[in-house]
């Protein structure tokens, strides 16, 4: 008899009796690939069943231990709208020019590419937001690529390695036999295999795991459905510090911010608030008037949850009475700040010991009253969010103190005001920066000597359009991406760094923002654009897809492929956000909180509009130069032109 089981594959449902019910043989994902199937190659079918993209992007961690067959049933519950379909690009060469090892014919070996062995694959939506995937083959093909393509498809088939993670507790971003550890006489472990072998034999055994030596962390999984984490070893050394010194929520697994990320986040919402609510060992969001949302058990907040949640004002944390649930209540602090939900709690001396004092004093500042405020709510999850994933995602863990290298494309025809641009530019904190100064019609004996020594300094005629000299600056840079910043425009000092980090999350191709803020020189009055702009979304997403040109950071690889700005002399910036669009790639817009656009005589701009323009719409109004608190670290210094 050939093959002839049917085998159901499922994660993200431990904790979630009645939402997955499969009949007949149903293993957890860790289990199957700790221990394998019984007579794998009796099985012809499997029915892959994940609760969340979340907790899809965690299975594929297995993939070299997950069984093979000729058909499968790939069900997913959950996909937040911001996501593409999850439908394998047939370009994708990873799994459909995968070569495929079939039985020896007279003694010769025969290979087959996936690709030739498809027969059908269907796509569909199932209830809610999920969609369920058919894909049938003439010969065995390894579920755990067709898993990977999946997930390359959710995120637009842009690479799903966002940076290598220890263990099952985020993507699948770690390469076979890729050595992770510097000095492995000193550790059990050194390359992929090992480590994810050792990390599933922690996490069968559950809770009890937690006193592992292991410096990384692993996952839940099992009907025992609690988490197994290490104690940080690892961590504290590479910090400088002692295990004692080292908070609870960095001993928790990193959150995987491809799929637990700001993406989606509303700045106009009800007046409710939630509360973090603990039944037994079970953590639940309770809203006034609306069902609970329920927190996995391990506290892995996932997309799903997060969806949930996007409505709510904000969340009050109550420091957990149980010490067996403070690590879960640090690992949902963890997800829901990366995610941008706005957090607070009341004072209390154990949130150090827990989060860490940063993250501690940011999760009690704020005030229920105060989260009111719309303007005061996304700064402060702007604050909360910046902290987590900076130092609890993925990359932030591996490597941590790692700065994207950002060279700025600075273009300027006034003298008078490259002082204060470069100035602007090289004060820019959480990145390394270099500054490319394009002097667009005036010699470099006009630079002082001390600011031409902070930036490489290129001196283009006025006559060449302002495209192709933003194309020369480019040429002059070294950085893994590109900014473009203006010359008389103030910017915070994490303005780089936000945009950096929205690249992480996002695996956008170009990110920026909308000017929401002008100042208006000649009535000394800043005052509030776009109140009702859709931010953290793609352009693809969102009503209107302009971004500003003094927001652009593009990724140096794209930009080349596209071959830089078009030599025209206005709309450059959106000339190569519409050419990052047509070829596939993604525009990502985030929040336009630390920039204020500057705004003199309309004359002296290229954009001609009266003053008056930008009193239309939003009633937000500050007398003077009114910085935000995410631009209060700034010194801008204005210069006036008119």
């Amino acid at each position: 008899m050939g093959p002839h089981r049917t085998v159901t594959i499922h994660v993200g449902y431990d904790g979630y009796v009645g939402e997955f019910a499969a009949p007949g043989e149903c293993h957890d994902v860790a289990e199957v690939a700790r221990a394998g199937l019984t007579d794998a190659e009796d099985v012809a079918e499997v029915r892959f069943a994940a609760r969340t993209v979340t907790d899809l992007r965690r299975a594929t961690v297995f993939e070299h231990w997950l069984p093979t067959a000729s058909r499968f049933r790939l069900e997913l519950a959950h996909v937040p709208e911001h996501k593409s379909p999850p439908l394998p690009s047939v370009n994708d060469e990873d799994l459909w020019s995968r070569n495929m090892a079939l039985r020896p014919q007279d003694g010769v070996n025969q290979t087959v590419k996936v690709w030739e062995c498809l027969q059908r694959m269907t796509a569909g939506r199932s209830a809610g937001r999920g969609w369920e995937l058919e894909f049938e083959f003439c010969h065995n093909v390894p579920l755990g690529a067709i898993l990977t393509a999946v997930c390359r498809a959710l995120d637009g088939h842009r690479s799903m390695r966002s940076g290598p993670v220890a263990g099952p507790t985020g993507p699948g971003t770690i390469f076979p036999n890729l050595t992770l550890i510097k000095d492995p006489a000193r550790h059990r472990f050194s390359t992929r295999a090992e480590l994810v072998e050792q990390a599933v034999s922690v996490a069968a055994k559950g809770a009890g795991a937690a006193d592992s030596a292991m410096p990384v962390v692993a996952e839940e999984a099992g009907a025992a459905g609690r988490a197994a984490v290490a104690e940080g070893a690892g961590a504290a050394e590479r910090a400088g510090v002692g295990v004692a010194e080292v908070p609870e929520i960095a001993r928790t697994p990193p959150v995987d911010e491809r799929s637990v990320n700001p993406t989606g986040f509303l700045r106009r919402v009800g007046p409710s608030f939630g509360t973090l609510h603990a039944a037994g060992h079970r953590h639940s969001v309770v809203v006034a008037g609306q069902p609970p949302v329920r927190l996995p058990l391990s506290g892995e907040v996932t997309d799903r949850e997060i969806s949930g949640l996007r409505g709510v004002r904000g969340i009050r944390i109550p420091f957990p009475v149980e010490a067996q649930d403070r690590r879960v209540v640090a690992r949902i602090v963890a997800g829901l700040g990366a995610a941008g939900v706005p957090l607070y709690g009341e004072p209390h001396p154990g949130w150090p010991g827990l989060l860490g004092g940063e993250l501690a004093a940011l999760l009690t500042t704020p005030t229920e009253e105060l989260l009111r405020d719309d303007l005061y709510r996304e700064e402060h999850s702007i604050l909360l969010r910046r902290h987590v994933l900076r130092d609890h995602g993925t990359i932030g863990r591996l490597h941590p103190g790692e700065r994207p290298r950002v060279s700025v494309l600075l273009s300027t025809k006034r003298p008078e005001l490259v002082t204060r641009a470069v100035t602007q530019a090289r004060a820019q904190r959480g990145v390394e920066v270099e500054v490319i100064l394009a002097l667009h019609g005036f010699p470099a004996s006009l630079v002082p000597p001390d600011i031409a020594a902070q930036c490489a300094v290129i001196c283009v005629p006025s006559s060449v359009a302002l495209g192709e000299v933003l194309n020369l600056a480019a040429a002059r840079a070294g950085g893994t991406f590109l900014a473009k910043m203006d010359d008389d425009d103030i910017y915070g000092p994490d303005h780089l760094a936000d945009l950096s980090l929205s690249q992480r999350f996002s695996g956008a191709e170009l990110v920026g923002f909308s000017g929401e803020q002008v100042y208006l020189a000649e009535l000394d009055l800043t005052v509030g654009r776009m109140a009702n702009i859709e931010v953290e979304k793609p352009t693809s997403a969102v009503g209107a897809g302009i971004l500003a040109g003094a927001s652009l950071l593009v990724s140096r690889s794209a930009f080349d492929a596209l071959g830089g700005f078009k030599p025209v002399p206005l709309h450059e910036d959106g000339e190569l956000c519409a050419a990052v669009r047509s070829a596939g790639g993604l525009v990502y817009r985030q929040h336009g909180l630390n920039h204020i656009y500057y705004r003199g005589a309309p004359e002296k701009h290229s954009w001609q509009v009266p003053k008056e323009w930008f009193l239309n719409g939003d009633p937000r109004r500050w007398p003077g130069l009114h910085l935000n608190r995410l631009m209060a670290d700034s010194q801008p210094q204005i210069v006036d032109t008119d």
